[in-house]
């Protein structure tokens, strides 16, 4: 059994984290008491083969929001859960597609805004944060679940999440592999919002959550090899990875442990709040010498054309 919870990532009762985008704003289910709780049962002994059932229940009501099963699930490989603000990530090895996959979970409010002018009033009248007791003991829960399963090439060994300071940057997942390197992988490419196309025409989901910034659906998550944080390091037997936020929003430091030991930055949005390695400091140095240059030349014209004026006038 694995039991994981989104504390970390909500840190308060309620809370509710908008999503902006195309002209509207989308709402994401985020609460702290909510518990993602992942069990197994044994299928089929011969073929090694065991079901897991993924529950998410809400502590505070004891209701269960989400519950669903998945089968012909691999024993004799590593199985995780990952619970991050709205969204759930389970991997596994699929023994009927004989593929690793990663099945997503995510939680939205059943509400869309396209009023701007209604947004501000909602929040500055009413706010966003719910009251728990009316919210959870509704008949139906104003929640829209999302699910969708990916193919990832490598075999997985442990799914962590990408943490930075403020948390405003991206927060991809950092997959170790079977193969002891470590993948940072694209949130949006494991996105349940993606849309789905047939014969090059989308196809809406129920309610019409599906994003037009992201790439159509594909079974298959593409691999970029400059991605690999480990680069062509052949490490032993890694195990983990612990990560630590730097003042920088856009950089988090990373220690992935086991036989071996590396050390790394991890920038899941590239870096945007510093200059790059390569930046030629000279350049902009010698840009700065010569407007301090051409500013005091300026002045000096000024003050001598001025002189000349009042001479003459005089």
């Amino acid at each position: 059994m694995c039991i994981r919870d989104s504390f970390l990532s909500s840190m308060h009762e309620g809370n509710v984290i908008t999503l902006p985008e195309d002209r509207r704003l989308l709402f994401k289910h985020v609460d702290a008491n909510n518990l993602a709780i992942l069990t197994r049962g044994q299928a089929n002994t011969e073929a090694q083969e065991v079901y897991i059932n993924l529950v998410i229940l809400n502590t505070f009501s004891g209701r269960v929001i989400y519950s669903a099963k998945q089968e012909y699930v691999s024993s004799q490989h590593p199985i995780n859960l990952l619970f991050d603000e709205n969204s759930v990530f389970v991997t596994y090895f699929n023994t009927r597609s004989l593929q690793n996959e990663i099945w997503a979970v995510e939680f939205y409010r059943n509400h869309v805004e396209n009023s701007f002018q209604q947004m501000l009033s909602t929040y500055f009248e009413e706010g966003y944060k719910d009251n728990l007791e009316e919210f959870y003991f509704q008949k139906e829960l104003p929640i829209v679940t999302f699910q969708q399963k990916f193919a990832f090439p490598y075999g997985i060994k442990k799914i962590i999440l990408a943490n930075t300071l403020r948390k405003v940057t991206r927060r991809n997942l950092l997959v170790i592999t079977e193969r002891n390197q470590i993948y940072s992988l694209d949130r949006n490419l494991i996105s349940t919002r993606r849309p789905i196309t047939i014969d090059g025409k989308v196809v809406p989901n129920k309610d019409s959550f599906e994003s037009a910034e992201l790439l159509p659906y594909k079974y298959n998550i593409p691999v970029n090899s400059i991605n690999f944080i480990t680069y062509s390091h052949e490490l032993s037997e890694i195990r983990f990875a612990k990560l630590s936020p730097t003042k920088l929003e856009s950089t988090a430091l990373m220690l992935a442990y086991g036989d071996d030991l590396f050390f790394n930055k991890v920038t899941p949005d590239r870096i945007y709040d510093s200059l790059d390695e390569s930046f030629n400091y000279l350049m902009i140095a010698g840009a700065v010498v010569v407007v301090i240059i051409g500013t005091i030349f300026m002045k000096s014209l000024a003050k001598k054309s001025k002189v000349h004026k009042i001479f003459y006038t005089t």
